[in-house]
């Protein structure tokens, strides 16, 4: 339909337990297409294809606002660390993997930010909001952690 209409696609909703192991296909299709997408939600339920999720936090362009819902990944799983460039990130983390830190996030330029089921330390959250006052992620106007 999008190449009939000659249109952007402006938002994606996509359960990746439905598309295993064909994300960098997808995506990368999505990245031929068009140099970035407005919204996209990605649901991550997966205990295998560890490179999913990797390629897609260092390949998609998101402008307005990003949705990740993580709910089980490979054990061992290393850190990812995304960069995230989006006005409102929303990243639900059940139960924590361990693929993304606080300094991912204060490393990123988004504006709001919803950190779901997280489970950060008093410590971590004061030297995220420390490194915040000291320049990183300026953009940055709301943070909501639970």
């Amino acid at each position: 339909m999008t190449r009939f209409l000659k249109c952007d696609i402006a938002s994606l909703i996509i359960d990746c337990g439905h598309c295993i192991g064909r994300m960098p296909q997808i995506f990368g299709w999505l990245n031929e297409r068009q140099q970035s997408i407005n919204h996209l939600t990605i649901k991550y339920e997966a205990e295998r294809d560890v490179e999913d999720p990797d390629f897609l936090l260092k390949n998609m362009n998101v402008i307005e606002c990003f949705f990740i819902y993580v709910g089980t990944l490979p054990d061992g799983m290393r850190p990812l660390n995304p960069k995230f460039r989006c006005d409102f990130l929303s990243v639900t983390d059940v139960p924590s993997n361990n693929w993304m830190c606080l300094n991912d996030i204060s490393n990123s330029d988004c504006k709001y930010i919803h950190l779901g089921a997280s489970e950060f330390t008093p410590t971590e959250l004061s030297t995220f909001l420390k490194s915040w006052r000291n320049g990183r992620n300026q953009r940055m106007e709301y943070i909501n952690a639970n």
